[in-house]
């Protein structure tokens, strides 16, 4: 019976491989336990014509992941993108009512949609293009160029002063925001073993659903903070003065931009500094620090020999370049980076059913994402004596702050799910059938949430916010229907991508265009909504756009019957692995196997 194998060897399998290294198969089955933390493992080999069969698959404790600093520091790049985001939703409805031109809920929900629109139009137009650059120049200088765009963004948009400026921040911010697909390379490039999968992939997912805690919340207290924190920074204060603060006053909605962009300064430092570069072959970074480290180097032992010295002993730690020793290979041409692959051989029928449901998925869930917090804060509507069960209209009336804290459950319920009830469910179902199931969940969601407009509320006056425990029962129920359904359906998505790529070098174009794909859904998705959720509000009946959503929804779960789970981009790697050990191996004598143990 063969011992597992220690973390070292483990990272070097490759991702989607299922091999068994036995130094000697047993002739009755056994059962094997791993030495390794937070593995439990009740595998039973089986001997079936030849092969070595699992009956099982190794389940994996969150302790036992490998790379679990770059892990953290990727979920903080990751993190900063959702929480700057979804700050805005808890108070983008007020924002766009404080800009000129747009007073009507109509006018603002139709707003609101071309704004959140312009981000993803332009995160689709270059996300392939910023894929293909990490192919070819590294995966890091992608990550720090899309978090710079974004912390500059976020501020500019804080300090709009009309609406065509915030369309522009959002604009700028979605063109240079290449990070989502890229960060999903790194992590399939960091942690190279299947059975670590169900939670490596969860780490992104995980991050939405903590931006959707922390984002709310952080806009609906930090929004506005004149009128919300008078005796603070209002007129006659102790910080405002006689007048007030005087930049809150005349922007009400900088303060959580500004915060926002301090988080995102943080997480571009950790990556510039911190970040590994797992594309070699294309580490600019890498090739920028060597050519400066040589031209130090060169100008230190010029100057040197001006001063008639010898140039300094290098340490071990700063060993000198090459330039040094060699004069004619500054002469040699640096190495090519390498080429990225045709996109007509890596769209393969696999790949493309896939990237399907990479446009259907945000689709329906990005728009309810970003419609939710509108309906919120639609004025509330007397619905007593409509005509139709259907023909009823408007919102809660939630003021920035309510709408901050229910969308703040949103997250909090999405991330007890993520690391309590997704991982061992989707270790007994698998990926694919898990994602299958996940996907019927959203159309109940869509089909229940307008019906929250006509909940029975204790304020009886409709200028006032909808409360009591009937409403707020909706509202969590509502939530926990669509948050269970993308626990699952997020990663695994990204996994059902990932293993359906075949070359490594690819592997950065797929999950660009991928993330390209799902920018446009994310695109027309809010902007289609938000016209179709002004035009129920002018008809009285604004369940017609969730209803529509729900019907997407619908279409995605027939997709999903014809997708399969491929191999990955690890069984080339293995194929080439096993070329290599028999070469080496080729002409001396095989190696009997003990029967009944090792010695």
């Amino acid at each position: 019976m063969g011992d597992l194998k220690d973390d070292t060897a483990s990272e070097r399998t490759p991702l989607l491989a299922n091999r068994v290294n036995t130094a000697a198969i047993s002739s009755s089955s056994s059962s094997v336990s791993s030495n390794s933390p937070g593995i439990e493992v009740a595998n039973t080999t089986k001997i079936l014509d030849g092969d070595v069969a699992r009956s099982d698959e190794e389940y994996v404790g969150w302790l036992s992941l490998p790379k679990k600093k770059q892990l953290i520091l990727l979920a903080l790049c990751r993190l900063a993108d959702p929480i700057s985001s979804t700050s805005l939703l808890s108070y983008v409805y007020y924002f766009l009512r404080s800009l000129p031109g747009a007073q009507t809920p109509q006018e603002i929900s139709r707003r609101a949609g071309m704004m959140m629109a312009a981000f993803s139009l332009c995160q689709f137009a270059t996300g392939m293009i910023w894929g293909r650059l990490s192919d070819i120049y590294g995966r890091k200088p992608v990550i720090v160029v899309g978090l710079c765009g974004s912390m500059l963004t976020s501020l500019g948009l804080g300090f709009s002063t009309s609406f065509r400026w915030a369309v522009l921040m959002r604009m700028i911010s979605g063109a240079s925001n290449g990070t989502p697909g890229v960060l999903r390379t790194v992590v399939a490039e960091l942690i190279k073993e299947k059975r670590y999968q169900s939670r490596a992939f969860l780490i992104m997912p995980m991050c939405m659903n903590v931006g959707i805690i922390v984002g709310p919340m952080l806009g609906g207290i930090l929004a506005n903070p004149i009128e919300a924190y008078p005796g603070l920074v209002g007129p006659g204060s102790w910080l405002g003065g006689e007048d007030g603060v005087g930049w809150m006053k005349a922007y009400p909605y900088a303060l959580p931009n500004i915060v926002s962009a301090i988080f995102i300064c943080a997480s571009l430092l950790l990556a510039a500094f911190g970040m590994e570069e797992t594309n070699p072959s294309g580490d600019i970074f890498g090739r920028l620090t060597s050519g400066f480290s040589s031209l130090c180097a060169a100008v230190r032992t010029k100057a040197a020999r001006i001063l008639r010295r010898p140039p300094p002993r290098s340490s071990s730690l700063s060993s000198p370049s090459p330039l040094l020793h060699d004069p004619a290979s500054s002469l040699s041409p640096s190495p090519k980076p390498p080429s990225a692959i045709p996109l007509s051989e890596v769209l393969t029928p696999s790949i493309t059913l896939i990237l399907l449901s990479f446009i259907i998925l945000p689709l329906h869930n990005t728009t309810f994402i970003q419609l939710y917090p509108i309906f919120l804060s639609t004025p509330r509507h007397d619905n007593s004596h409509r005509a139709t069960p259907l023909g009823f209209t408007g919102g809660l009336g939630l003021p920035a702050a309510q709408v901050g804290t229910a969308m703040a459950a949103l997250g909090v319920v999405g991330v007890s799910m993520q690391l309590l009830i997704y991982p061992p469910v989707q270790h007994r179902l698998g990926t694919l059938r898990s994602y299958r199931w996940s996907l019927l969940l959203f159309p109940l969601a869509y089909i229940l949430t307008p019906f929250l407009a006509v909940l029975p509320s204790t304020t009886r006056d409709l200028r006032l916010p909808a409360a009591g425990p009937v409403v707020w029962a909706g509202i969590v129920a509502t939530q926990f229907v669509q948050v269970s359904g993308r626990t699952f359906a997020a990663p695994g998505n990204v996994i059902l991508l990932i293993n359906s790529v075949e070359n490594r070098r690819a592997l950065g174009t797929v999950n660009g265009l991928g993330s390209s794909l799902a920018s446009l859904a994310r695109a027309v998705g809010p902007l289609s909504a938000g016209w179709g959720y002004g035009m129920g509000l002018e008809i009285g009946v604004v369940g017609a756009v969730w209803w529509a959503m729900a019907a997407v929804a619908l279409f995605g779960v027939f997709v999903s019957t014809y997708m399969s789970e491929g191999k990955g981009f690890a069984q080339k790697e293995e194929e080439e692995e096993e070329e290599e050990e028999a070469r080496l191996v080729k002409g001396s004598e095989p190696v009997k196997l003990v029967r009944g143990g090792a010695s």
